[in-house]
């Protein structure tokens, strides 16, 4: 009869904390004064918008901003907390985002683009990082006036790596 023997092997894992994304400021073009069809471009870096064709933004009451998030590995200031992951990648939306407005014009935002750039990797500090998103929205000519909304909001997606 030949020998036997018997080895014996642990099982483990770790249960880690979700990742969170969090609005803190909605999207804003600000006030464009209607002239030709054109475009005006927000850059995620907070930059002054730019636009071509003929719409102005006037620089008087108007206020412009990207849409800002918070990310998170969801655990808080805890100073025993283990902080598991540092960084995490971006998904921006690949389609365009209709606004209409109280008469049912539209117009459409595209060309999403965020600060960590969505090409790159966000970093968490203590856990905590920051997401500036913007994009560019596209007017006619003829674009009918009022308040222009998304009938939804856009989504933004953040994985751990």
């Amino acid at each position: 009869m030949l020998a036997s023997n018997v080895a014996y092997a642990n099982i483990t894992c770790v249960v880690v904390s979700p990742i969170v994304i969090t609005k803190l400021r909605d999207m804003h073009f600000g006030n464009i004064v209607s002239g030709s069809k054109g475009t005006i471009m927000l850059p995620s870096d907070g930059g002054k918008p730019i636009s071509t064709g003929s719409a102005g933004i006037p620089s008087t009451a108007n206020t412009t901003s990207t849409a800002t998030f918070e990310v998170s590995d969801n655990l808080g200031n805890n100073p025993n907390a283990v902080h598991m992951f540092t960084e995490y990648t971006i998904t921006l939306p690949t389609n365009d985002v209709v606004l209409v407005n109280e008469d049912g014009k539209t117009m459409r935002v595209g060309n999403f683009n965020s600060n960590p750039a969505s090409t790159q990797k966000g970093t968490l500090v203590n856990g905590i990082g920051q997401l500036s998103v913007g994009a560019t929205l596209y007017f006619e000519a003829d674009q009918g006036l009022g308040q222009y909304a998304s009938a939804s909001p856009f989504p933004v997606t953040v994985n751990f790596n």
